[in-house]
C-alpha cells in the first residue's frame, strides 16, 4: 500500500461512525481484497463481526503504511 493509497483509504474510512454508509461497502471491501486478503470473498451486511474486523485490518494497515513513512 502506497502513502496515496493509505490517504484514500482512511478517508473512506472516517466516513464509517457506528456504521458503514450503503455506498461505501464495495470500495472498502475492494480495498481490503487489495491489501490485505485477496482471495476473501465479502461477508454479508448483516454480519457486523466480520465487517469490524476487516475496519480494524485496514485502520492497522493504514496507521502502519502512514507512519512508515514518516520515518523516511
Amino acid at each position: 500500500m502506497t502513502v496515496e493509497q493509505a490517504q484514500s483509504v482512511k478517508e473512506l474510512l472516517m466516513q464509517c461512525q457506528g456504521t458503514i454508509p450503503a455506498n461505501l461497502v464495495h470500495p472498502l471491501f475492494n480495498e481490503y481484497k487489495a491489501h490485505i486478503s485477496p482471495g476473501a470473498t465479502m461477508p454479508c451486511t448483516c454480519s457486523p463481526k466480520s465487517w469490524n474486523e476487516i475496519l480494524a485490518q485496514l485502520k492497522d494497515k493504514v496507521e502502519t503504511t502512514l507512519s512508515e513513512a514518516q520515518v523516511f
